[in-house]
């Protein structure tokens, strides 16, 4: 019953004693490294084999043990043969070394350390395309050919007036599934990168173009383990385009807000923030006076001077009298007019401003909703030109109510493409329609799974399937509230990582979804061209391909297969490396058609 099992280890020796007769240096690097990898998987198979053979009429427990060894031994007899069919490579291109880069994958949290190269470059060479103002992610993955643990450092050199670079180490971390996830992204700085034998390990190269003019810059990265050293350049075409602006996609990322978190968030095109209503102080002299501590507001406001940013005001006012009392909308006149006045001075304008009485109003019932809807009314007529954000679920009945008062909407992501008489509802109102997501449902098994969720469907690609389906807005829950992600939780939410001291350190998720904002700037302003006079037709031609017969096909299969609960390997095949790839390309040729 083991025949197919004892193929697969004799077939792993075969490769690498291949490996070792015909290298250049049988007893150095890759090759030493094959030799000992076939005295292990040889030691294993002549131990094993022979409790394999003594299964007949054993106990389950000793079958089950010698079935779960094999295992173990086919998966290591695989990875064998793909690791001869590097060291081959490796010989030819460049005999003897250990410090191997390659690109691998970019938006995969899982198994980066068995990660091998496809094909050899030495030295690695990347192209990409970006627009003025992008972050250009580059992740670089470093292989050890060797039998040694390789430090290897990594230093960035970019021309004058040339990108920025910040190079990252990426860090294994524990997950509530029982695995490791490769998540956080940590500024590696002077500090070294520890690579084992015949493992992977990724440095995440983040190219600031911020303030760069269009033209070509080549980034060169230089990889150094000891004397031995490894260049990689990266070469950009910067395209002659203007994103839209800052605030024309919103995200929101439910957060506590000190200064570093903040401005990690605006950094990542975070311009929503939820903040609370100033406390009041209520004179009962003749006339009523109320006066409004800005305090705690003021100190948040300065961290988010000079950005377009939207201000969600969670709460409702005291104001020293019940809602019932005829002075209420008075008071509440009265506090309103003092507060948007003072936001006015600190550069927030009235329309990037909603009032968020309840959380999802709809998920906690009609007493809820009726509380929103009366309350919401007494806010208009204080002041007719409040906004009111509503988020979550909910029947129709519920939405008709709430759409008396309801400036923004923001439901469920999964909702977007739904054809059910509450979306209907929603789109049909002709109100600003954001949506945000708590429930994960791109993770295996669904839910706050996130670690090793599949990255390129939930985060990276989010904005632009939000914008191809109406949302101008999206958002997650959370940006830092929660268990520190550093250990293993139960509900892996946040976006970031916080330890004890309140230090951010972001993710591959994180940085995922600011890629995905800053495409969908693109987008609107392609989506803006369509518009423009001097752009030729052909070129909105393709635009419009573009965006109706690879963007929002590409959204709606994408939540579909997730709607329908389909498996990780579909959600693997549709949203990867190479979709995401397809499409930023494509989106790019139509910049460089506008920009020429």
């Amino acid at each position: 019953p083991y025949a197919n099992d004892r193929g697969a280890a004799a077939r792993a020796l075969l490769a690498l004693q291949a490996v070792v007769e015909s290298s250049s240096s049988p007893t150095r690097g890759m090759s030493a490294a094959m030799l000992r990898e076939a005295s292990i998987i040889r030691l294993e198979a002549a131990t094993l084999f022979s409790l394999q053979d003594a299964t007949t009429g054993s106990s389950p427990g000793f079958r089950a043990e010698v079935d779960r060894r094999t295992t173990v031994l086919n998966a290591r007899a695989e990875r064998a043969i793909a690791l001869a069919e590097v060291a081959v490579a490796i010989d030819v291109a460049a005999p003897g070394s250990r410090l191997i880069p390659f690109e691998g994958t970019t938006w995969e949290n899982r198994d980066i350390d068995r990660q091998l190269p496809d094909q050899l470059e030495l030295p690695l060479h990347v192209e990409r395309r970006a627009v003025p103002g992008e972050h250009e992610p580059v992740s670089i993955k470093i292989f050890n050919a060797s039998l040694d643990t390789l430090r290897v450092s990594a230093k960035a050199e970019s021309q004058r007036h040339g990108p920025s670079v910040v190079i990252h180490e990426v860090l294994p971390v524990p997950t509530n599934v029982g695995t490791i996830a490769w998540d956080p992204v940590s500024p590696l700085g002077s500090g070294k990168v520890s690579v084992p034998p015949l493992e992977t390990r990724e440095v995440w190269v983040d190219i600031d173009l911020t303030g760069v003019s269009a033209g070509s810059y080549t980034v060169d990265v230089l990889l150094k383990a000891g004397r031995e050293k490894s260049r990689v350049s990266i070469d950009l075409d910067v395209l002659s385009f203007e994103m839209a602006g800052f605030g024309a996609m919103r995200l929101c990322g439910w957060a506590t807000y000190g200064d570093e978190a903040v401005a990690d968030y605006l950094a990542h095109g975070g311009n929503v923030f939820i903040a609370g209503l100033p406390p009041a102080t209520v004179s009962e002299s003749d006339p009523v006076q109320i006066d409004l501590d800005y305090t705690d507001l003021d100190e948040f406001l300065a961290r988010i001077e000079g950005y377009d940013v939207f201000l969600l005001m969670n709460g409702m006012p005291s104001v020293g009298v019940p809602e019932d009392d005829d002075s209420y909308v008075s008071r509440l006149r009265m506090y309103l007019e003092q507060l948007f006045a003072h936001l006015e001075t600190r550069g927030i304008s009235s329309e990037n401003v909603a009032l968020y009485p309840h959380d999802e109003p709809g998920g906690h019932g009609w007493n809820t909703v009726n509380h929103y809807v009366k309350w919401a009314k007494l806010g208009l007529e204080a002041m007719p030109e409040l906004r009111f954000y509503v988020n979550g679920g909910g029947d129709l009945p519920m939405f008709e109510a709430l759409n008396e008062v309801a400036s923004v909407w923001c439901p469920g992501y999964y909702m977007l493409i739904d054809d059910k008489p509450e979306m209907n509802y929603l789109r049909a109102s002709n109100k600003t329609l954001w949506t945000y997501d708590c429930g994960y449902a791109y993770a295996r098994p669904i839910g706050a799974n996130t670690k090793t969720i599949n990255v390129a469907g939930q985060y990276r690609m989010a904005a632009p399937f939000g914008h191809a389906l109406g949302a101008t807005g999206i958002g997650y829950w959370s940006y830092n509230i929660g268990e520190s992600m550093w250990n293993q939780v139960t509900h892996e939410y946040p976006l970031v990582y916080v330890d004890d001291e309140k230090r951010h350190t972001s993710s591959r998720r994180w940085e995922a979804v600011r890629e995905g904002m800053e495409d969908t700037r693109i987008i609107i302003k392609l989506r803006e061209s369509l518009n423009d006079p001097t752009v030729d037709e052909s070129v909105k031609t393709k635009i419009w391909r573009f965006l109706d017969e690879t963007l929002e096909p590409f959204a709606r299969q994408s939540i579909t297969e997730v709607q329908f609960g389909l498996g990780r390997y579909v959600l693997d095949a549709t949203n990867s490396d190479a979709t995401v790839d397809a499409f930023r390309q494509e989106m790019l040729d139509c910049v460089k058609l506008v920009s020429e």
